[in-house]
């Protein structure tokens, strides 16, 4: 296929998430080993972020490391809870790549922010309980009202009545490692709640 160089774009513009706990599906997932200029071994993944009637709100990165910190375990057990994946054994983070699903919908609490004066989207790490599951839509209207994000309509014909993401340009925060909110209430040695254990 010839492309047409002048049709091009000029800028480089995407739709960054609004703030809140959105639906999110993961389009892929890379181990991405520290030699190649990370600074450890994580597992770079790119989420699709969708409205509660699956209308497209933007896409952002993320990365899970295996790694000794509280927050950071914590954050890896709450992807693996809400993906609904059984691990009965010890797994290596570059096996672990290979066993996420693709396209699979569950949800994340996504926290907007500026990084060198760009708008970016980050998953909030340190405001809740980070991901849940996709059968977890109770849990997550109850976390929408305790920190006032729009719950959306829960009528049956599933329309949604949520924050409208606005195009900006893209920021990629790949290489930015989370940083505690000042205003947050949960500790980075936070735990599930009893009924969330996974």
């Amino acid at each position: 296929m010839p492309i047409d160089f002048k049709a091009l774009p000029k800028e480089q513009t995407f739709k960054i998430p609004p703030e809140g706990i959105h639906k999110v599906r993961i389009k892929t997932a890379k181990f991405t080993p520290a030699e190649s200029g990370h600074k450890k071994d994580c597992i770079l993944l790119t989420l699709q972020v969708f409205d509660d009637a699956g209308r497209s709100e933007g896409s952002m990165f993320d990365r899970v490391y295996d790694s000794s910190t509280d927050a950071l375990g914590y954050k890896l057990g709450r992807l693996i809870h809400a993906l609904g994946i059984n691990l009965t054994s010890v797994v290596e983070l570059k096996d672990f790549a290979k066993i996420i699903p693709l396209n699979k919908d569950f949800y994340a609490d996504i926290a907007r922010g500026e990084y060198n004066g760009k708008p970016k989207a980050d998953v909030a790490l340190f405001r809740s309980d980070i991901f849940w599951a996709a059968n977890e839509f109770d849990i997550v209207q109850e976390k929408r009202k305790k920190f006032g994000y729009s719950t959306g309509d829960t009528n049956a014909n599933g329309s949604a009545a949520v924050a409208e993401a606005t195009d900006t340009p893209f920021f990629d925060s790949r290489d930015r490692y989370p940083e505690k909110s000042e205003d947050s209430s949960v500790s980075a040695n936070a735990t599930p709640a009893e009924s969330n254990q996974y």
